[in-house]
């Protein structure tokens, strides 16, 4: 064995602190050299010097393929005027399985409570009215209208952001 590549005395082989030592700053360095030479140790006592030399290298590379490893950029643009009619089908996918529900949902329970508070205090006055289905009918479909054009433009935009800016800013 040469003396450069493994020591049977615990410390990590020179190559790998040469590793690390390129690679990590420098108030990093004690503390991870210390924390592997901690690991080879008990490496060393439970199994042979080769072994434990190989383990520890290969969980030395291994953080270093964590460091550069980069995420994967697309060179086309997604603002093409062919696919816009996708975006605009994903937008009311969108808004129609997701979204179109809930406001109707809600938008019933609205009018339900409505109708019982407002009929409840109407009766409290001299001059009765009835309450008409229009009333309801017009803030209801502002409701819809509301809602679908707010949830549809944020479903577009979302499906028009160009992936690769999200993953440069990540």
């Amino acid at each position: 064995m040469k003396p450069t590549d493994t020591r049977q005395d615990g410390h990590l082989p020179n190559f790998l602190r040469a590793i690390i030592e390129k690679f990590c700053s420098d108030s990093f360095f004690e503390e991870f050299v210390g924390d592997l030479e901690e690991v080879h140790n008990t490496r060393l006592s439970r199994h042979s010097s080769f072994w434990s030399t190989t383990r520890t290298t290969i969980d030395v590379l291994s953080l270093l393929r964590i460091r550069f490893r980069n995420k994967p950029t697309p060179d086309r643009t997604y603002f093409d005027g062919s696919l816009t009619r996708n975006y605009v089908r994903i937008a009311w996918r969108n808004v129609s399985n997701n979204q179109g529900y809930a406001i109707v949902n809600i938008f019933g329970l609205a009018v339900g409570l409505a109708w019982l508070t407002m009929n409840a205090w109407l009766d409290n006055f001299a001059v009765r009215i009835q309450i008409g289905v229009g009333i309801f009918l017009i803030t209801g479909l502002f409701a819809l209208a509301f809602g679908i054009t707010s949830v549809g433009y944020q479903s577009f935009r979302a499906a028009m952001a160009n992936p690769s800016d999200s993953l440069r800013h990540e």
